[in-house]
This record gives structure tokens, C-alpha cells and sequence, in this order.
């Protein structure tokens, strides 16, 4: 049983379900029909197959039947039994002439203990991880759970208290601390085995970011028709004033050392961010 050939960390609502519906469509690399194993997420490891069960009874929904009805055993596996590493590498099945991998944003967020297990499962891994303005990154991660997410709420229902403890809350935070993910992971792999790309390049210039995505996992070039359809967008309206303000004061050391690293676009940001919080006074 092969264990993946590449992971996708990327931020939530850093392109990674524009990042996996693109790799999917490719006919050298073999995905899961489940994105987001999640399988070393914090938690994950412990984890009975009764509980699973009681999760897919409590969350099931249109997308959960479709990938059940047209792959029963596979998901079955997935829910019904324990997770262990053997389980893991169980889940991948290409072909002979394929490589394969998965997507999960929440890799991110792993701690050392957990990025040193993975090199240690998989030396020769590669890593995928898109980063998106991390000011921006959090606008839309509320956007998507007010308003994307549960389908329950809308920001006419939303203050801006609300909106300010959802961005400052450690689950959104951790998503934005770049800086801290890629030194988690480079403790463990070296630089030639992460891949870093930009939400502005997903946006302006797809097909050239696919392109240097599949030469850095060494699979032939192939652009889907697909390439510039939008996966998993949250519409909505304008960031509101003191919210950028605020996000802009919590993410600046961050975006100061982003900008030292990667020059543009995030130099850019970083301007942004300077710009609104001279407006503020």
C-alpha cells in the first residue's frame, strides 16, 4: 500500500478546493474521492470507528451521498474502521504509472511531533502550500462560516464584535501565521520539498501556477478546461472599516516577515496593511 506522494496544507480559503479539483482532473496523479483525510489532524489518530459513525449520521449531506453512491467501499473504509497509519496508506489506491496525494488545509496547523511522524511515514513527500493575504484570508474564512458554511446566517445578522472575535480567535489565527507553519514543516523537510504558491496567482495567472505545480511533482503537463472556474467561492460584500483596521495591527509583524521572505506579492500586503492603519490615524 503506497503512502501519498504529496500533501496540500494550504490555508482554509487559500485556494486548496481550487488546488484539489484542478490536480483531480490530471490522469497521472490518483486522489481520494474524499478531499480532506484530515487523517493527522490533532485528534485524528485516536480516533474509533464509532465515533466516525456518529459523525457522518449527524453531518450527512448531498456531497457525502454522492461520493458514497459512487464509491461505496471506499468510504466505508474511511468510516468504519480505525484510523492507524497502516489504515491511511490503505485509502490511496493509483495505478501503476500514477502518483498520488491529498489536500487537507488543516495540515497547517500541525505541531513538530506530528510533521516529524509524517517525514518519518514519508521522507521523499512533497508539500503544496498556497498562501493567501492573510488579512484577506481571514475575511473570507467568516465570510464562509456566517454566510457560506451553514447556510443559517448573513452579516445583516452579524455585528462587527462578531466578526472581530471570529478573526482573533486561535482557530483563525493559526490559519494566518504562515511564518509559524513553514517552520513547523521545514524542521522536518527540506525547502526543495515545499512548493509555494500565491492566491494571486491562482486568481490572475492559473494555468502558469498549475504548470509550475505539476513540474515540481514531476507529472506531465495537463490544463483542464476547468482551469479558471472558481471552486468553493463565498460571495459577499466589502471588508467592513474596523475590521481591516484590526486585522491589519494583528497581522503585521507576520506580513512584515512574509514580505522579507517572498518579496511580491506579498510586499504588497504589506502595504495594504501599512496604508489602512496610516488612514486610521
Amino acid at each position: 500500500m503506497p503512502y501519498p506522494d504529496f500533501l496540500g496544507i494550504g490555508a482554509m480559503k487559500g485556494g486548496t478546493s481550487w488546488l484539489d479539483a484542478n490536480l483531480r482532473t490530471h490522469p497521472k496523479i490518483w486522489m481520494p474521492p474524499w478531499k480532506e483525510l484530515k487523517y493527522f489532524e490533532k485528534g485524528m489518530l485516536s480516533r474509533e470507528p464509532a465515533s466516525n459513525l456518529r459523525r457522518i449520521t449527524k453531518f450527512v449531506q448531498p456531497s457525502v451521498r454522492t461520493v458514497f453512491y459512487a464509491h461505496p467501499l471506499w468510504m466505508l473504509k474511511f468510516f468504519c474502521r480505525k484510523k492507524t497509519d497502516a489504515w491511511y496508506a490503505s485509502l490511496f489506491s493509483p495505478n501503476k504509472n500514477q502518483i498520488c496525494g491529498e489536500i487537507s488545509p488543516e495540515y497547517a496547523k500541525l505541531d513538530r511531533e506530528t510533521v516529524e511522524h509524517i517525514h518519518a511515514l514519508m521522507p521523499n513527500l512533497k508539500i503544496l502550500f498556497l498562501l493567501r493575504n492573510p488579512v484577506d484570508r481571514a475575511w473570507s474564512h467568516i465570510l464562509w462560516d456566517y454566510c457560506g458554511g451553514d447556510g443559517k446566517h448573513n452579516l445583516g445578522t452579524i455585528d462587527l464584535d462578531s466578526c472581530i472575535r471570529h478573526a482573533e480567535s486561535r482557530s483563525s489565527m493559526v490559519r494566518g501565521e504562515y511564518s509559524k507553519t513553514l517552520e513547523v514543516w521545514e524542521s522536518a523537510f527540506s525547502k526543495e520539498q515545499i512548493f509555494i504558491g500565491f492566491f494571486e496567482e491562482m486568481r490572475d495567472a492559473p494555468a502558469e501556477l498549475l504548470q509550475r505545480i505539476q513540474k515540481f511533482l514531476g507529472v506531465p503537463e495537463y490544463i483542464p478546461e476547468s482551469i479558471t472556474k472558481k471552486v468553493n467561492e463565498t460571495p459577499g460584500p466589502a471588508m467592513p472599516k474596523g475590521l481591516k483596521e484590526r486585522l491589519a495591527k494583528l497581522y503585521l509583524t507576520e506580513l512584515r516577515n512574509l514580505s522579507n521572505r517572498f518579496g511580491e506579492p506579498t510586499n504588497t500586503w504589506l502595504t495594504d496593511a501599512e496604508q489602512c492603519l496610516q488612514n486610521a490615524g
